[in-house]
């Protein structure tokens, strides 16, 4: 169970790392972070294809570490591979209450902007 949560802190790490700028002591703390996960997908009985997960992270650590041409496609295609395994769900379609939600967000994000003046005849 302790892999498991550990597991779930690194990845939200990873991926915030990642959306930061092009800082190469992020990329290096993020292949160190994906280095981490690849011993903890391995304990996962639920996870399969761990040796193609398990490869496709060494590709993409590598990729963090020294980012080039070539290894950047030798990542791509990885985790193309990865995602051909893992078809991701679709997302679920919005809800009547999700329209009215962002519907309302919207008109109080416009009035917020342009406050209403009362009318002077």
């Amino acid at each position: 169970m302790a892999d498991l949560d550990e597991l779930a802190d690194l990845v939200p790490r990873i991926i915030a790392l990642l959306q930061g700028d092009d800082d190469p002591a992020a990329r290096a703390e993020a292949a160190h972070a994906v280095d981490r996960l690849r011993p903890l997908i391995a304990h996962q009985p639920l996870i399969a294809h761990q040796p193609q997960v398990a490869d496709a992270l060494r590709v993409f650590a590598d990729w963090l570490r020294a980012p080039t041409p070539a290894n950047a496609a030798q990542a791509e295609h990885a985790i193309a591979a990865l995602q051909a395994a893992w078809p991701m769900p679709a997302p679920p379609a919005p809800t009547p209450d999700d329209h009215r939600r962002k519907a309302r967000s919207a008109m109080d994000d416009y009035f917020r902007a342009h406050p209403h003046k009362p009318f002077k005849p």
